[in-house]
């Protein structure tokens, strides 16, 4: 990125009540900011700019303006001495809940309307991304943000049965991917391919679409019910299942050995916890048994955590990806070529360290002691990890990984930038803050969240038709998310180093997987 003055803000607006901040590169050391109402041009909020360091490229200065409680729409100057650095092209909005108001229903009802009018007949579903596929790994994330949409409280009866309505069009499409036998296909017309995750994931957010249904649709729920039961069966006896082949693109994005190019006959974490959300979700169906095998789920993940005498880079809490090979499971896998047989193994790998149905496993399993020694280890990790990975850059967001031999990275190795973890990321967030009141995992959950709105190295809004400056993508569709920034152009894959590990690219293909980890962040953050 060129090191110039530019004030990087939210294009969306900040909330009341919450972190505010912007950023500018390259300032001078005595520079100086204010926010002036942008209708009577008195001054609400000035600061000083504070230094934070060399990060991609730039010296990020920050500007926090958290003290601005006051709603309205301001200017935002910079300034240095009687010189004007940058000031802001359009006006700084200040509501309350202000992200809700602006993106929930664009990236949510707005968004999937379209999509499922653009889908294929007589399958239904919805056409998920740039291209025509319609995709399992895609519909299942989209239909559990659906699901924490319409448990956030904040509907009204007209809108909770249109989002009803969805759950249904898109618990059809993946019902119509089930084999007999019980595993789901990836995506009916294009890819037969069946993975792990994808089975796994399926018959989590069928299970819970299930229970949500139960009054208004009973029919549907029954046969969502028994078709997420049996695809659990089906995947617990058969899996993990790898497709055999040898990839330099296995290496790459797992960020394994270089000389490791096969995946081993082992579930990957991220497998095991969709494995242990997939049971719970039965439980909660009233199926007896399932509630120890979420429990046995929860016991795999945590043999798998990294101590802090093994820290990576001073870092520890997180996850190995497998049992028998020591290298760290990345935030995100769904990426490759789509006719390369280890973008299969891959499906379905669009959640980054997705950890919260085991903290919901404790808040019903009887035997407290096991769930004291879970909720230790979701601390280890949001303390170890996650805490110090996302403060690693001035935007508060989720890295990549870490890599061996080249440390914590943002943006190396992946197929596209999936803008989808960092809703992810916010929803962990909010959830470490609700146990232990730490408001630095609150200002996280704000950082994240922002860096979809605007709030990010470029200073658009990466919501296609939201906000004051918004990314286009292929399709011109209003409420989509691009897939954001990544060290090389969209749909390659590139080894990873820190020299290349920078926000080149603003890749601009839309998908619904990244409004999913959006709505999924957002709900999180605004649920009353």
């Amino acid at each position: 990125m060129d090191p110039v003055c530019k004030i990087v803000y939210s294009q969306v607006g900040y909330d009341v009540g919450r972190d505010k901040r912007a950023f500018i590169a390259h300032a001078a050391p005595d520079a100086r900011f204010s926010l002036r109402n942008a209708i009577t041009g008195e001054e609400a909020f000035a600061g000083s700019v504070a230094p934070w360091g060399e990060k991609w490229g730039a010296n990020w200065n920050v500007l926090d303006f958290s003290g601005l409680e006051q709603p309205g729409d301001y200017q935002l100057r910079v300034e240095s001495g009687e010189t004007l650095l940058d000031g802001s092209a359009s006006p700084v909005r200040v509501g309350r809940d202000q992200l809700w108001h602006q993106s929930w229903y664009a990236v949510s009802l707005e968004q999937l309307d379209v999509r499922a009018a653009n889908a294929y007949r007589p399958e239904g579903g919805w056409r998920d991304c740039g291209s025509e596929l319609q995709e399992v790994s895609s519909h299942a994330i989209m239909l559990e943000a659906l699901c924490y949409l319409l448990e956030s409280g904040r509907l009204a009866e007209a809108e909770r049965a249109r989002v009803e309505a969805h759950l249904a069009t898109g618990a059809d499409y993946i019902a119509l991917c089930q084999r007999p036998e019980g595993g789901f296909v990836h995506e009916i017309r294009h890819n037969p391919a069946i993975s792990t995750g994808n089975c796994a994931n399926a018959a989590a957010v069928l299970a819970r679409v299930a229970r949500l249904l139960a009054k208004s649709r009973p029919d549907k729920a029954a046969g969502y019910a028994a078709r997420a039961e049996r695809g659990y069966r089906w995947i617990a006896q058969h899996g993990p299942l790898r497709a055999d082949f040898a990839s330099e693109c296995f290496t790459i994005t797992h960020g394994a050995p270089a000389t490791m190019q096969t995946p081993p006959r082992e579930w990957m974490t991220r497998d095991l916890l969709a494995m242990l959300g997939a049971a719970l979700a039965l439980h909660r169906l009233g199926r007896p048994g399932y509630l120890e095998q979420a429990a046995a789920y929860a016991d795999w993940v945590f043999a798998r955590q990294i101590a802090q005498s093994e820290a990576e880079y001073g870092l520890y809490g997180h996850f190995r990806t497998y049992d028998s090979f020591p290298f760290s499971e990345k935030a995100n896998l769904h990426c490759g070529a789509w006719d390369l047989p280890y973008k299969n193994y891959n499906q379905g790998a669009h959640r980054p360290h997705w950890i919260l149905p085991l903290i919901e496993l404790c808040e019903c399993y009887p035997e407290k002691a096991r769930c004291a020694a879970w909720l230790d280890g979701v601390r280890r990790f949001a303390y170890g990890y996650f805490l110090p990975a996302c403060q690693s850059s001035p935007f508060g967001i989720l890295p990549a990984g870490v890599y061996a031999g080249q440390g914590l990275l943002h943006f190396s190795g992946w197929y596209h930038g999936h803008a989808k973890i960092y809703g992810y990321a916010a929803a962990l967030a909010e959830a470490f803050y609700r146990l232990w009141g730490d408001a630095a995992f609150r200002a996280l959950s704000t950082a994240n969240l922002q860096w979809i709105a605007g709030l990010n190295v470029a200073g658009q809004s990466l919501i296609v038709g939201v906000g004051n400056d918004a990314v286009r993508d292929w399709n011109a569709l209003r409420g989509t998310i691009v897939n954001g920034f990544d060290a090389s152009k969209q749909f390659s894959v590139a080894p990873v180093s820190r020299e290349s590990d920078l926000p080149a690219f603003l890749d601009d293909e839309g998908g619904i997987h990244h409004c999913a980890g959006y709505l999924t962040g957002l709900c999180a953050a605004y649920k009353r």
